[in-house]
């Protein structure tokens, strides 16, 4: 069900794993908002609505391999809190790619839990090629799809600029959170996708209702 509306989930205090908030928000059938939606209300005139729900995991999947490496066959994540490990099988035009992000769209990839393993089933898989493989604080420019970071480093104090979190290589949603700028500004975003998926962030889904948040508000709550 999707909607003109972004409404905060509930974070939860005993870090439900990312998956399990996934699978309430599909019960519940919303749509876990995408990466791009959320940065453009949380930089623009939507801001009062979202910014108590950011940091947040958002509905994006991210799945990217190791820098230099193939995307091969699948990729795999080992989540190190909960163990649990995610699994995203390559669709066989992409296996040959290398320093790209694979990316998904709520709600475009069901999540089956196979005993400790995670497996995306993606119905439509988009790729970013150009994916920054530096570890270290770095900033970029988004990609006009699905808002993920790529190509070279970019000056800090470049207005569209970007932080972005990665690791090794990953499986899981990105996750949108504010930095701080040298003005002390807070509302400098950053990407991070790399989190683990037991962080206690929450998700912000869309709402069929268009609905008008007073200051304070949590708005809809996912369980």
């Amino acid at each position: 069900m999707r909607g003109p509306t972004l409404l905060e989930s509930v974070v939860k205090p005993d870090r439900t794993p990312f998956h399990e908030r996934f699978l309430k928000a599909d019960e519940m059938r919303r749509v876990i908002a995408s990466n791009k939606r959320l940065i453009e209300a949380f930089f623009g005139d939507s801001c009062r609505t979202v910014a108590h729900g950011v940091p947040c995991h958002t509905g994006t999947l991210a799945a990217y391999a190791s820098p230099g490496q193939k995307l091969g066959r699948s990729i795999e994540y080992a989540d190190p809190e909960t163990g649990y490990r995610y699994l995203f099988r390559v669709p066989e035009a992409y296996r040959k790619e290398k320093d790209a992000v694979l990316v998904a769209e709520h709600p475009d990839y069901a999540l089956e839990i196979d005993g400790e393993t995670v497996i995306v089933h993606a119905a439509k898989v988009d790729i970013v090629t150009g994916f920054p493989s530096k570890f270290s604080l770095a900033y970029y420019k988004l990609e006009p799809v699905h808002g993920i970071p790529s190509g070279k480093a970019i000056p800090m104090e470049d207005p569209d600029s970007v932080y972005l979190g990665r690791t090794d290589s990953f499986v899981g949603p990105v996750s949108l959170v504010f930095l701080l700028d040298l003005n002390g500004n807070s509302r400098r975003r950053g990407l991070a996708i790399d989190l683990t998926m037991s962080n206690g962030l929450g998700i912000i889904a869309e709402s069929p209702v268009i609905a008008i948040m007073e200051p304070g508000s949590r708005g809809f709550l996912l369980g």
